[in-house]
């Protein structure tokens, strides 16, 4: 019986595509910080030309707090990108512009 309730436990977690293979933890649902309302939104860029703006990243599914310094990048990147200050980023889900889980800094992005 214990094996049975593991076994559906782990592929109702791992069936959710706000979960599965994403890196990131997320500090939502935090009712003070306004970041979280945009989960489930989708990202696009706030910055640049239209046709840049128009552009799908990807859905929104959680938001990350991260110090200037901490890793940004996916673990398993070949490039290492870190955090040029402390500040919140969006987790963005595959989707959109990748077929992976990366992070944004909330001020490069409207969730619409």
């Amino acid at each position: 019986m214990t094996r049975i309730f593991i076994l559906a436990a782990s592929l109702l977690v791992f069936s959710s595509p706000s979960l599965a293979g994403n890196p990131f933890s997320s500090i939502c649902p935090d009712k003070e910080v306004v970041y979280c309302g945009k989960v489930g939104k989708t990202a696009y860029n706030s910055f640049g030309p239209a046709a840049l703006r128009a552009v799908n990243i990807g859905p929104i599914v959680g938001v990350a707090y991260k110090l200037k310094g901490a890793l940004i990048s996916r673990p398993e990147s070949s490039s290492i990108q870190l955090a040029s200050k402390n500040s919140y980023y969006y987790i963005i889900g595959p989707g959109g512009v990748a077929d992976y889980y990366f992070l944004r800094d909330v001020s490069e992005i409207d969730g619409k």
